[in-house]
């Protein structure tokens, strides 16, 4: 009844839009009454000029567990919970910028990033026996990406092969190491 201007018992398209302008326009006017602005006594800190996090939602997480990383760690002062366990532990994130993040495993900061695709990211494994970062993303493409030197600067972001032009979207991936 709102809507239906001329009360004919149905609602053309001119009728639906000058009622949905006059319903935004009043909304907008409300807010603007019912909004106040506070002043605190802190500045707003500056903008960051390089930002670690992902720019967009994360899509997958998984762990690299330092065994996983170099099969002569598993010493003693490995054990899983120590310290030095979770010193060499890894985060890695795949997210909706198209880029995997990796993150140290006991500060949670930001070690390296792999600009993977322009599109989403959709998922990310880790193959154990080769040591290789696996993404799949968006644009129907599976990467692989060499971490042997993970943590160190040197760590190379050029995909060590692909798989391309998939029929469809790859949403997720797993490794199976054959014993």
């Amino acid at each position: 009844m709102k809507i239906d201007a001329d009360a004919n018992g149905t609602v053309e398209w001119h009728e639906f839009m000058n009622y949905m302008l006059l319903e935004n326009q009043t909304l907008s006017s409300m807010k603007k009454e019912l909004s106040t602005y506070v002043k605190t006594e802190k500045d707003d800190p500056p903008p960051l000029k390089e930002t670690e996090c992902h720019a967009k939602n994360i899509t997958s997480i998984i762990i690299i567990y330092p065994e996983d990383l170099n099969e002569s760690s598993r010493s003693n002062a490995y054990q899983p919970g120590s310290a030095e366990y979770k010193k060499h532990m890894k985060f890695v994130t795949g997210a909706q910028d198209g880029k995997v993040k990796i993150w140290g495993g006991i500060n949670l900061k930001h070690e390296h990033t792999i600009p993977v695709s322009s599109y989403y990211v959709m998922a990310i494994c880790f193959m154990t026996h080769s040591k290789r970062l696996v993404a799949a993303s968006a644009d129907r493409m599976i990467s692989f990406y060499d971490i042997n030197n993970i943590g160190h600067n040197n760590m190379n972001t050029k995909p060590v092969s692909r798989i391309e032009n998939l029929v469809a979207v790859p949403h997720c991936l797993e490794y199976y190491r054959w014993p």
